[in-house]
């Protein structure tokens, strides 16, 4: 009796210890590409290439994008971490593989507009990063309700992105046709 509840603790210590590492790795994983997206978003908005693109009446300052992203991305990471503390390995397993699906996607939308200034393709990636996030949420409602309501508010603003990028397509339709991009 004694050996099955020493066990038991030992196992849900283990367990337990699995949990904290999977919540740094997860904060390291996305601080990573929140570093390295803003380096990519900081160097191309303070480019001449896009100084000069006709930018929509209605875009939010640069402080709004950084605080709301700082926002989604903590709200990221505590849904990634939630969903994998509430799920069994097998989904577990389907869930990080949905996180980090939509997390290449957030990254490459920022490489492709900001690194590139491909303003078509990057409404493209934003198709590809809400249809993403919407399966992410689909598939974590059916486990983790708080997580996946947390993640309609990082949905809402993909939302505000593609308006916005698909606004820079229309007001700049010789950089938006062309096969070309602006580095060349």
């Amino acid at each position: 009796m004694d050996s099955y509840t020493l066990y038991t603790e030992t196992d849900y210590s283990s367990q337990s210890s699995w949990k904290d590492k999977t919540l740094w790795i997860i904060i390291l994983i996305v601080v990573l590409i929140l570093i390295l997206e803003s380096y990519i978003t900081s160097k191309g908005t303070q480019s001449d290439k896009y100084s000069s693109l006709n930018k929509p009446s209605w875009q939010p300052a640069p402080i709004v994008f950084s605080v709301v992203w700082i926002i989604l991305f903590s709200i990221i990471i505590y849904a990634w971490y939630k969903g994998n503390k509430l799920l069994e390995h097998g989904t577990r397993t389907t869930v990080n593989v949905l996180f980090a699906i939509n997390l290449f996607l957030n990254f490459l939308w920022v490489y492709v507009f900001f690194g590139q200034y491909q303003l078509t393709a990057g409404v493209v990636v934003l198709i590809l990063l809400i249809i993403s996030t919407i399966v992410l949420i689909w598939y974590l409602w059916r486990y983790a309700k708080t997580p996946a309501i947390l993640l309609l508010l990082y949905l809402g603003w993909l939302f505000v992105a593609l308006a916005l990028n698909s606004s820079y397509v229309s007001l700049n339709p010789d950089i938006s046709s062309s096969n070309n991009n602006m580095n060349h």
